[in-house]
């Protein structure tokens, strides 16, 4: 038995044990929180356990050319397939939904090649620090990207279905596979071949037993294919493209051009620095942030379907709960940013620590708001968040061009955009109060009709 198989046995065993609690039985939305969370933070435990393993084996530039990749897969992968795997949870029919599945997928093709192409030129033409990167880096962002688009493709089938356990596993799988084998090649050299071996590696784990679970299902309802019945669907989804694509791009760029920015103006060994304060502010993010984001995508969905009158009463007590749990690390990253991350990362990531406490904010910020955007899709307010999107990438380049011409210190520069990133997210989440209370006046009026 490999350590990613027994990864994926204990998560099930723990998911288990939590579905089938009285209590929680009783409230199946917490519940399916606590099975995504549940697996979500043995995945995570790689991550926390093994990260000041690789601090020690890698040097701030590996990890921050490692960023590079990593920022550019992660503005690339939000348009692999043109947004349309977004339309599976809520898609009215199964037929639907897995014509939806079938067609990210496919669209996944062409689009990973050609962002391998753009990355090329963004190498060859030294843009954004990107000339950092080894000339066979292009190659490898093909693969990672296909895979990136089957796991999306599954995971939201899987979220329509609440079988929150198999996402759970794969989970688990990935987050496993990635870090043990980054950390196994670092031992034989710490350079960034092994960083990038490993997240291949990552990627295609996990994804066996989303596919024995969900690939029938589709299969069943695609094949064989009616291109005439297909069109149809990816027409009535037209939303996805013409509106969550380029406002999701936008909110990938603003989330990740940062790193790319960093190393332009300071020098990849800052993006090396800040790479590692993103990398340990995700735990929380992924540990809670993301499974809550499924549950109450999964949620708003069915009420929609069924009960639009608790859309808002969801909404506020989502708020709420997200508030109170990532208070407490906040506030322990702006107390004592700096000596956590010496202690446990080595002396040489003080820097880091720095940073740490300067994003506090902006990590409350986003892991409050981040979760809730899904109502945007579900509730269709893909126009007033493009709006959104638009103001936080300006105003983060903004920030980055003040930082240049007055000469402002790393941590001054990140500071300053905590601050305007906290600004961001609290305008986004009035944006998002907006479309519920839109949401509400429309039943009100059903209503009174």
């Amino acid at each position: 038995m490999t350590p990613f198989t027994a990864a994926e046995n204990s998560a099930d065993k723990f998911t288990k044990g939590v579905s089938g609690h009285p209590r929680l039985a009783g409230w199946s939305f917490a519940r399916n929180i606590a099975i995504l969370g549940g697996g979500t933070a043995l995945a995570q435990s790689f991550n926390v356990l093994l990260a000041p393993v690789l601090t020690r084996l890698y040097l701030p530039d590996s990890l921050g050319q490692f960023a590079l990749f990593a920022c550019f897969l992660n503005v690339c992968m939000v348009g692999i397939s043109l947004r349309y795997e977004l339309g599976i949870v809520a898609a009215p029919t199964e037929q639907k939904a897995a014509q939806l599945a079938f067609a990210a997928f496919l669209f996944s093709l062409p689009v990973s090649i050609f962002s391998a192409g753009v990355l090329f030129l963004s190498i060859h033409f030294s843009l954004l620090g990107f000339n950092t990167l080894p000339s066979y880096t292009p190659v490898l962002m093909v693969p990672a990207l296909v895979l990136v688009a089957a796991f999306c493709a599954l995971r939201y089938w899987l979220v329509r279905q609440e079988q929150f356990r198999g996402v759970s596993q794969a989970t688990v799988a990935q987050n496993g596979a990635r870090s043990i084998s980054q950390v196994v090649l670092g031992a034989f050299g710490g350079r960034l071949e092994g960083l990038l071996a490993g997240e291949l590696i990552g990627r295609s784990a996990g994804m066996t037993r989303m596919f024995r679970d969900a690939g029938p299902k589709i299969r069943a309802y695609v094949f064989p294919p009616d291109r005439q019945s297909l069109s149809e669907v990816l027409w009535e989804n037209r939303q996805f493209p013409l509106y969550s694509l380029p406002s999701s791009l936008l909110d990938s760029l603003a989330a990740n051009l940062s790193v790319p920015l960093l190393v332009r103006y300071y020098g990849v060994d800052a993006g090396g620095y800040f790479a590692l304060v993103q990398r340990v502010l995700a735990v929380p993010l992924v540990l809670v942030s993301a499974s809550v984001a499924d549950a109450f995508h999964g949620r708003l969905a069915l009420y929609v379907r069924g009960t639009p009158d608790r859309v808002a009463a969801l909404f506020q007590r989502t708020s709420a709960v997200l508030v109170v749990l990532g208070a407490i690390p906040t506030i322990l990253l702006m107390l004592y940013g700096e000596p956590i991350f010496r202690v446990f990362f080595g002396s040489r990531w003080t820097v880091a620590g720095n940073l740490a406490a300067a994003t506090a904010p902006l990590f409350l910020a986003q892991f409050v708001v981040t979760p809730l955007s899904r109502l945007v899709f579900v509730l269709e307010g893909q126009r007033l968040k493009l709006v959104y999107d638009v103001l936080a990438l300006t105003s983060m380049i903004g920030v980055f061009v003040f930082s240049a011409w007055r000469q402002l210190s790393l941590v001054a520069a990140i500071t300053l955009l905590s601050a305007t990133g906290t600004l961001t997210f609290m305008a986004y989440y009035l944006v998002l109060l907006r479309i519920v209370a839109k949401h509400r006046r429309s039943l009100q009026a059903s209503d009174v009709g």
